[in-house]
């Protein structure tokens, strides 16, 4: 028996001898995957919904709002009003530089958290620094407190929000080199 994604399990089907052998052999599933599987997409957007309103509560939240983004932050160094008008500068560059009809769906909720410490039960991967995901209800992102390091995370995530609503699809390493590219 080989251990790892290797492994097979030998079942028998009940019972019985099939035409060429008595069992068969079957993969197990994959379980390396972790939240970046179709499946679990939705579960963490759930946790998110589910506890949100408790972490909520017990911070002092702020919220803005503009015609594409409604921001909530925790992070109490930050000019929400200034961090609101960047990223519809940002959003209005990057429609205009990609060539994309701007989207009349709803505002993307983005979540400013307070530290890291915040973000992390919330994070689709341990190794996560911001994350934004496509939802019937519009867009949600995840940040960490913005600052010089952190801004490019922010433009990088409104990137993957614009060309997720241009109906594109592209290659993984596009999809993520475009992003990088501004």
């Amino acid at each position: 028996k080989l251990p790892g994604p290797f492994a097979y399990r030998v079942s028998r089907v009940a019972g019985r001898r099939r035409r060429g052998g008595s069992c068969r052999l079957r993969t197990p599933p994959r379980t390396d995957r972790g939240v970046e599987s179709p499946h679990m997409r939705p579960l963490t957007v759930l946790m998110f919904v589910l506890v949100a309103p408790v972490v909520l509560t017990a911070q002092a939240w702020r919220h803005g709002s503009s015609g594409h983004f409604d921001v909530y932050s925790a992070d109490g160094r930050s000019n929400l009003p200034e961090t609101i008008q960047r990223f519809e500068r940002v959003y209005g560059t990057l429609v205009r530089e990609l060539d994309v009809a701007a989207s009349p769906s709803a505002r993307s909720r983005v979540v400013i958290f307070e530290n890291g410490q915040a973000m992390a039960p919330y994070r689709p991967r341990p190794d996560s620094r911001a994350y934004w995901f496509d939802t019937p209800n519009g867009d949600l992102m995840g940040l960490p407190p913005l600052d010089v390091d952190t801004w490019p995370d922010a433009v990088h995530e409104i990137t993957h929000m614009v060309v997720g609503r241009s109906g594109a699809f592209y290659p993984l390493w596009l999809n993520e080199g475009l992003p990088l590219y501004y």
